[in-house]
């Protein structure tokens, strides 16, 4: 009936996403959400605006906006994504 196939594809919605392919149970990427890797020139300029405006702030908004400015190339998310990640590779001790 109506009403069940309705019902079944709430059910659907509403439960936990698996991606059949990996056997994941995350949710897939939308295709604007492509990976993609920091190069090397924009790490060493993540750097340079970790020193100039300090190491402290970058995870905030502020911070984020202003080292995003001076990079140039990455938006303040993806700034505090990347710094979040970097701080945390430094306290595991693994070289950046």
């Amino acid at each position: 009936s109506l009403k069940q196939t309705g019902e079944a594809e709430l059910k659907g919605r509403n439960g936990p996403s698996e991606n059949t392919a990996t056997g994941s149970s995350k949710r897939p990427r939308k295709a604007q959400q492509r990976r993609v890797f920091w190069t090397e020139e924009e790490h060493r300029m993540f750097l340079l605006g970790l020193h100039k405006y300090g190491q402290g702030d970058c995870l905030g908004p502020a911070g984020a906006e202003l080292i995003s400015v001076f990079m140039g190339t990455r938006s303040p998310m993806q700034v505090r994504s990347h710094a979040q990640k970097y701080f945390l590779r430094l306290k595991k001790g693994h070289q950046p």
